[in-house]
């Protein structure tokens, strides 16, 4: 099962997380940032592929896509 960590230099001004990071291969990372439009997937150059209206939305997505997203923060997509 895949484990988010949450960022927290990227906490929110009352300490709120707003950043999580889940590592998909040795030193490769997909990003969950909390935004004003909802939650955004992110890969490596940290650009938001898709947009959840829920944090568990987009770590579903991330799950039910981890293969692909494993070949996307590889580049290999």
């Amino acid at each position: 099962m895949a484990r988010w960590h949450v960022v927290h230099d990227a906490d929110g001004e009352n300490g709120e997380a707003t950043l999580w990071a889940l590592e998909v291969a040795p030193m490769k990372y997909v990003w969950i940032e909390q935004g004003m439009n909802g939650f955004g997937v992110c890969f490596e150059a940290l650009e938001v592929c898709k947009v959840f209206r829920s944090f568990a939305a987009a770590k579903r997505w991330v799950s039910q896509n981890i293969r692909q997203t494993r070949r996307l923060s590889e580049g290999v997509l």
